[in-house]
């Protein structure tokens, strides 16, 4: 009889040593997946603060050349706004967002926004 209960010791420890071992693995597992979950979710963040920034100064060039298109803008103010145009468009054409903020479901939805065409203006400066 003490060797049946011996033996079935043996096997009971090696069942529950696999199964702890399972539940490890499992433990693991799941702790990855929380990781990763959480990596995805930091790189969308991310992608829409650099993605957000790129779009803000889009639209400011955008609003800055409307203002300079208009004939009744102030003299001014025109003469305030020309001279950090350059560094202006500058700023719009280089999308600062890593690479990875390209792929589907992160960031911005796409297209990426494009900057209007470069204007020319040194006609508004004074002569």
């Amino acid at each position: 009889m003490r060797a049946f209960l011996s033996r079935h010791g043996h096997v009971l420890m090696y069942v529950l040593i696999t199964a702890a071992f399972l539940y490890a693995i499992h433990q693991a597992n799941s702790a990855v997946r929380d990781l990763e979950k959480e990596s995805a979710e930091r790189r969308n963040q991310n992608c829409l603060i650099f993605e957000g920034d790129h779009l803000e100064d889009i639209n400011q060039l955008k609003r800055t050349y409307e203002f300079l298109d208009n004939p009744k803008a102030n003299r001014g103010l025109v003469e305030a706004v020309l001279p950090g145009l350059p560094a202006l468009e500058s700023k719009a054409r280089r999308d600062g967002a890593p690479d990875y903020c390209d792929d589907p479901n992160v960031g911005l939805p796409e297209p990426d926004p494009v900057a209007p065409e470069r204007r020319d203006f040194s006609s508004l400066l004074k002569p």
